[in-house]
């Protein structure tokens, strides 16, 4: 009993941990990339647009994303959304333009409809039945707490060391959270 217990806390803190680092990974590029369109070149409605083309195309890919995870497991499904997250941002700096922009930032919105989702989807299947509100209102305060911490640690580093600096600290961010995401062990 007492190692069935170790395991779903290991495992449920290594979801939250990974959680706050993509919460707050979302949110402060939200917040960051109509700056980043303006400073590739691009028109204020541009900038505006691409953080509104993000979220419809998350919300159309989930419609995908939930079968999947349904047939192959919420685990799978958060490392995709880890992944999708975390290597179209490495590659951002690299940008010379804003057409190859608005494709990474589209990339994105795999990390948006698949991660996030799953986050409810693979605390249910691995907490025993007592403990899933529980674990569900953590992954909440993990929401709320990255909200807080993350979009002001991050526009510090990008005001401290410029744009490259805090595209490598997001990567580095997604990194950290792929790795916890991929050692959560499967439901």
């Amino acid at each position: 009993m007492t190692e069935l217990r170790s395991q779903w806390l290991t495992s449920l803190i290594s979801l939250l941990v990974s959680a706050f680092f993509f919460y707050g990974f979302n949110n402060a590029m939200t917040s960051i990339m109509p700056e980043y369109f303006l400073h590739l070149g691009g028109s204020e409605f541009i900038a505006g647009a691409q953080n509104s083309c993000f979220i419809l195309l998350a919300i159309i890919l989930r419609l995908g994303f939930g079968p999947l995870a349904d047939k192959y497991g919420s685990k799978r499904l958060l490392i995709l959304g880890a992944l999708g997250f975390t290597l179209p941002t490495a590659l951002m700096p690299f940008c010379p333009n804003i057409i190859l922009a608005m494709i990474l930032r589209a990339l994105q919105a795999v990390g948006l409809a698949a991660f996030m989702p799953n986050i409810a989807f693979y605390v249910r299947e691995c907490l025993p039945a007592p403990k899933i509100s529980f674990g569900i209102g953590l992954a909440r305060f993990a929401l709320v707490l990255s909200l807080m911490i993350m979009p002001t640690m991050l526009f510090a580093v990008r005001d401290q060391w410029g744009n490259n600096a805090m595209f490598l600290a997001f990567t580095c961010l997604g990194v950290a959270g792929v790795v916890l995401t991929i050692l959560l062990p499967a439901p």
